[in-house]
């Protein structure tokens, strides 16, 4: 049997664990699976990966409503709102490392 690259199991544990949070706004939803999909997930532990969404989703709620309030607004990711979000998430990493 060939063995599984962490690689590529990895983004597929992610996304599981990710999945669990449907029942958040859709906003929050979004801001994270962009996290995710943009790297900014992968240097984080899978066994960390629950608490760095919460954490990120209280960082948004708390710190950067503006960011979360534009992608309800705009319903969809342009490249200011992308550059908004990576900055916020930049920001984020670096006040909490995990």
């Amino acid at each position: 049997m060939p063995a599984v690259k962490l690689r590529s199991v990895q983004p597929w544990v992610l996304s599981l664990r990710i999945i669990e949070k449907y029942l958040d706004p859709v906003e929050e939803q979004v801001a994270v699976l962009w996290a995710m999909q943009n790297g900014y997930l992968d240097s984080v532990p899978v066994e960390k990966v629950k608490q760095f969404q919460i954490k990120l989703q209280d960082y948004l709620r708390t710190r950067k409503e503006s960011v979360l309030a534009a992608i309800v607004s705009k319903r969809a990711l342009d490249k200011d709102l992308e550059s908004e979000l990576a900055a916020a998430l930049d920001e984020f990493k670096s006040t909490n490392p995990l």
